[in-house]
C-alpha cells in the first residue's frame, strides 16, 4: 500500500529550497535546513549589516554625545572623504585604514546578451585597505 511520505513518520521530511546559483530546486533534508544557505556567503554567520543610523546611535551612545551632533560629524567625515578621492588624494587614517583612487584602464568588453565587442572606457575607482590594526582586530578570537 502506498502512503505519502508526508504521512509516514519513518522518512525524513524535506523542505524545498530555490538555488539561485544552479537555477533549481533542491530537497533539503528539514533537520538539516539550517546548514544548507545557497545564498551570498554560505556559511558565513547571518548578521545584518550596520547602516549609518546604526552607527550614529552607537556613536552616540557610546560618547554621550546629541544624536544630531554625531549625524553632522559622520556626514562630515564623509564628505570630506569623498572630497580627497575625487581630487585623487590618498586618505590615511592610521591604524583603520587607506582609501585610495585606482585607475582602472579602457578596455574591449563583450556585451553578453549580444557577443558583440564593445569599448568599455578607463575610469577611476574608490578603493580601501584596511591597516594593520584593523586586520588583526578583525581576526581576534572571539570569547
Amino acid at each position: 500500500m502506498f502512503m505519502p511520505a508526508w504521512r509516514n513518520p519513518g522518512l525524513p521530511k524535506f523542505d524545498i529550497r530555490h538555488d539561485p546559483r544552479q537555477n533549481h530546486i533542491a530537497r533539503v533534508p528539514a533537520e538539516e535546513e539550517s546548514r544548507w544557505d545557497f545564498g551570498r556567503g554560505a556559511n558565513k554567520e547571518k548578521t545584518e549589516p550596520m547602516k549609518k543610523a546604526d552607527l550614529v546611535d552607537v556613536v552616540a551612545q557610546q560618547k554621550n554625545l546629541p544624536r544630531p551632533q554625531v549625524e553632522a560629524t559622520i556626514d562630515a567625515l564623509i564628505e570630506a572623504v569623498a572630497d580627497g578621492l575625487s581630487k585623487g588624494d590618498r586618505i590615511d587614517l592610521r591604524g583603520f585604514g587607506a582609501f585610495a583612487v585606482r585607475e582602472s584602464a579602457a578596455r574591449a568588453g563583450r556585451n553578453p546578451q549580444t557577443g558583440e565587442t564593445i569599448q568599455i572606457a578607463a575610469r577611476r575607482v574608490p578603493t580601501f585597505k584596511a591597516g594593520k590594526e584593523l586586520r588583526d582586530r578583525v581576526n581576534r578570537t572571539r570569547s
